[in-house]
C-alpha cells in the first residue's frame, strides 16, 4: 500500500504527470479498490474522473464514476 503511494509522491514531485496518471490507473487504483480501500479508492476515482475530463476523454473518464454513483444510489436517504 504504502509503496503505490511512494511512487505516486515521487511522480508527482519529479512533475512527471503522464507517469503519475499512468501509474494510478494501471497500478494503484486497481490495488486499493481490490484490497477494498475505501477512501483511496474513492479519492482516486474522482482524480483520474477530474484528470480525464480536463483532458477531454469523457468516456474514458465515465468509467471511474460508477462506483460513486452505485454508493449513493444505495446509501440515498431521501424518500
Amino acid at each position: 500500500m504504502y509503496l503505490h503511494y511512494f511512487q505516486l509522491h515521487l511522480f508527482k514531485i519529479q512533475h512527471l504527470i503522464e507517469e503519475y496518471y499512468h501509474y494510478l490507473e494501471t497500478v494503484a487504483y486497481p490495488y486499493y479498490k481490490e484490497m477494498g480501500y475505501g477512501l483511496a479508492t474513492e479519492n482516486y476515482e474522482i482524480k483520474l474522473f477530474d484528470y480525464y475530463i480536463e483532458r477531454g476523454e469523457v468516456e474514458r473518464a465515465n468509467r471511474f464514476t460508477l462506483s460513486i454513483v452505485e454508493r449513493y444510489r444505495k446509501n440515498s436517504e431521501l424518500v
